[in-house]
């Protein structure tokens, strides 16, 4: 009876198969929406201050066998930052290339590297695979956490100079929890595209433009978010949203996508969501 309905869901034409999703959505927010605004007012009442030029920010990393570009384009990106006052936590999922060795090899005691001893498990098919993959080096970089700011790097981008002052100065002014901008992500060769919207009900929110509060780690990656067809970044912004927390954005550009070296920038197609 199962796999009958599950075949029957997959045949839905595309705007009756998102209703469908979007109930399901729904309902599992309700079910879980309260028990976080609940953690939220509870992190909120232990806490005081906020932002300052001074802040200490906790930049998390998640990686797996990239240790060129790791060691080479992103933490270089990081080091050059105008915020001087951060630590970098990256965090292997379970790397078996020369991740470790190359990071040892960056003399500035703010970088640690963290190499998980099992790789996460997650999704065999591809599409629900890539709306999950690396949450778990995700997470448990941000509770390693010390700082009162996180904001996360992915592995193959870079931030602007300015990144985290932009961010923590917006969050100053606006006493936000939540903080992002605009991404540019280069599609092809010389090709670039801006993605980030102003509007926090739309999540579209690139994940690597974020500065937010360390508390919000509560807020932690559903594993089968994939049920939903909603990336983990996604989910977690859509559950933020509804639990209350304070967000703003800023215009800026504050971090870039270049292709990777070794390959081309590589999409998900819509037929991939089929199994």
């Amino acid at each position: 009876m199962g796999l009958r309905l599950c075949s029957r869901f997959r045949q839905l034409s595309g705007a009756l198969r998102e209703r469908v999703l979007e109930r399901r959505r729904h309902a599992e927010l309700s079910a879980t929406g309260q028990r976080e605004r609940r953690l939220l007012d509870e992190e909120r009442a232990r806490f005081t201050g906020r932002a300052s030029s001074d802040s200490l920010v906790s930049i998390t990393v998640a990686t797996w066998n990239r240790a060129a570009i790791v060691a080479e384009r992103t933490i270089p990106a990081v080091l050059a930052q105008t915020h001087r006052n951060f630590e970098l936590i990256v965090v292997g999922d379970c790397c078996t290339d020369d991740t470790a060795e190359r990071i040892a090899r960056i003399d500035d005691r703010r970088v640690r590297f963290v190499n998980l001893e099992e790789r996460g498990n997650y999704p065999a098919e591809p599409f629900k695979r890539h709306l999950v993959a690396g949450s778990i080096p995700m997470m448990a970089a941000r509770n390693l956490a010390q700082g009162a700011w996180i904001a996360h790097l992915d592995d193959d981008e870079v931030w602007e100079p300015d990144h985290l002052e932009v961010l923590l100065r917006q969050a100053d002014v606006s006493n936000a929890e939540l903080v992002w901008g605009r991404a540019r992500y280069e599609i092809a060769p010389g090709e670039w595209r801006t993605e980030g919207s102003a509007e926090f009900a739309r999540f579209d929110i690139p994940h690597s433009t974020v500065l937010m509060r360390t508390y919000l780690k509560l807020f932690r990656e559903d594993m089968e978010c994939w049920k939903l067809e909603l990336g983990a970044d996604r989910h977690r912004f859509r559950r933020m949203y509804y639990a209350g927390v304070r967000a703003s954005f800023v215009v800026a550009v504050v971090t870039l996508g270049p292709l990777r070296p070794d390959t081309t920038r590589q999409w998900v197609e819509s037929e991939d969501r089929e199994e």
